[in-house]
């Protein structure tokens, strides 16, 4: 069980750091974000399986140390990204294949796997909402592209709202 989840925690971690190599915007704030959501609750869902914690010395005030990030990987998209348009459009086409396939594997692996209880199901269960969330944000990026792309811009000065009086 710990190694199938420490192993989708490698993939989700690839993806938040192929952030980086993407153009910034409120959406993909967002998808990063969820994905640092569906990280940190498959490490609850460890927790709650019981095993041990990596962070012993976390909520310790008189000690010094912090301990390195779990499961934290050096991967990213990019060596995928090397072989397609160099656009965000390509990018966010690709992150949201790899998010489906990610999402597939999960749902699989979540329908075939036996649960260590309650809290541990509401949090595998938390942390593939969040992936799917994250997939879908970057569906809302690829309208913002379309967006500026077709010349509308999504700024908010633009906004007719924004000459309401305060």
């Amino acid at each position: 069980m710990s190694s199938e989840i420490t192993s989708f925690r490698h993939q989700i971690d690839a993806a938040i750091n192929s952030f980086p190599h993407m153009r910034s915007s409120r959406e993909t704030s967002l998808a990063h974000t969820n994905l640092q959501r569906a990280f940190m609750w498959l490490g609850e869902s460890l927790k709650a399986s019981g095993s041990p914690t990596p962070y012993v010395n976390s909520s310790n005030p008189a000690n010094a140390t912090i301990e390195a990030q779990a499961d934290h990987t050096d991967n990213t998209l990019l060596p995928r990204w090397q072989t397609i348009d160099q656009t965000q459009t390509a990018r966010v086409k690709d992150f949201r294949n790899y998010l489906e396939q990610l999402i597939q594997n999960f749902r699989q692996w979540k329908e075939s796997s036996e649960s260590a209880g309650p809290h541990y199901a509401a949090c595998v269960q938390t942390s593939f909402m969040a992936l799917i969330e994250a997939k879908c944000w970057l569906g809302w990026e690829l309208n913002r592209i379309k967006k500026e792309k077709e010349g509308l811009n999504t700024n908010l000065t633009q906004v007719p709202a924004m000459s309401l009086p305060l």
